[in-house]
């Protein structure tokens, strides 16, 4: 069963990357910080809802005592039809806009080794895929980091509570990767390129989802205007440190530390608001919601490319492109889900 009130917010987080990105695309608004801030938001989101939506697949792997080997084969091999083919279709569409240079900045796109341990190439014409790199390594890396957690807690403990300690893995995972964000040597003034859009610094945002989904019994306990309140305040927050520490006025605690944890908070918050008014959503928005759900992952790639050929086209006003792109491309993202991502 599809859960509506989430993909309505993945659907909403995909317009809250493409919309910014085509007004700044455009100069539309003047105010280039705020809206990157609002992308960024949005992109975190992404990554809390990825987490939540796949830890009931990995628990379910390391919990059983069958063969964990290959039924994560099993789950790697779905995730990456789901992911890669229309992957490779928007970076063949990026290449051709944007570069046409077959070098090894290109074959780091291909292989997401782009923004690994490093800032991403420059000029970056793919820069949308930082985050699809972090997600493709958290496949990878998570499970092999569990798979060894679970085997020296074995050595050690014995497995008689396997639940319990696939929880005590996904919090020593966050842990590790916080603690590796923290000793890192990232200034400031780098903060973007160098530590928000570098891979394994920005696992652990994943990891959090995890941990939502872990906990999710604990999202119907607080009430909603908590809820509200706790995202407001995350976001009123997020907005003056983004700004901050774009002008690299913030000290080296908050922008390798707090500002990633108050990230979180406020991903975890808008996922977990959206899941408390879950049947409103499959009452009243269930159709616009699962369409939306299906689109997102095209919008998030394509809207770049499907923006750059109508602008090459068509000479109207800033804010009229902007309408027409964001129509455009949800028209042709349908057309590719059913005519290429579903077959």
């Amino acid at each position: 069963m599809r859960i509506a009130s989430l993909d309505f917010l993945r659907f909403f987080a995909a317009f809250a990357v493409a919309g910014p990105h085509l007004i700044i695309y455009f100069s539309v608004y003047e105010d280039s910080i705020f809206l990157e801030t609002v992308t960024s938001l949005a992109v975190e989101i992404f990554f809390v809802l990825s987490g939540f939506v796949l830890c009931p697949f990995l628990k379910k792997i390391f919990e059983s005592t069958s063969i964990v080997g290959k039924n994560m084969l099993v789950f790697l091999v779905r995730r990456w039809m789901r992911t890669l083919p229309l992957y490779f279709l928007s970076l063949a569409f990026f290449f051709v806009l944007f570069s046409r240079k077959f070098d090894l900045t290109a074959f780091k796109y291909m292989a997401f080794m782009q923004n690994f341990y490093w800032s991403a190439p420059d000029p970056d014409y793919f820069f949308v895929s930082w985050s699809l790199a972090v997600e493709e390594w958290f496949y990878i890396l998570f499970p092999v980091f569990i798979f060894i957690f679970f085997f020296i807690w074995k050595m050690a403990f014995g497995l008689e509570n396997r639940p319990a300690v696939y929880v005590f893995g996904a919090v020593s995972f966050i842990a590790v990767l916080t603690v590796l964000r923290l000793s890192s040597d990232v200034p400031v003034d780098e903060w973007g390129k160098g530590l928000r859009r570098v891979v394994i610094f920005r696992l652990d945002s994943i990891g959090f989802g995890i941990l939502l989904y872990l906990f999710r019994d604990c999202i119907y306990r607080v009430p909603p205007p908590l809820i509200l309140f706790t995202v407001i305040a995350a976001a009123l927050y997020l907005f003056d440190a983004y700004h901050r520490i774009t002008l690299g006025r913030a000290d080296a605690l908050e922008f390798r530390l707090l500002i990633f944890f108050a990230t979180t908070l406020f991903s975890c918050a808008v996922l977990s608001l959206f899941l408390r008014f879950e049947h409103l959503f499959q009452k009243r928005l269930r159709g616009l919601s699962i369409w939306g759900g299906r689109i997102s992952y095209g919008v998030y790639l394509f809207h770049i490319p499907i923006a750059a050929i109508i602008g090459k086209f068509l000479d109207v006003s800033g804010a009229a492109f902007v309408g027409l792109s964001i129509i455009t491309i949800s028209a042709v993202m349908t057309l590719v889900y059913y005519f290429f991502e579903k077959p």
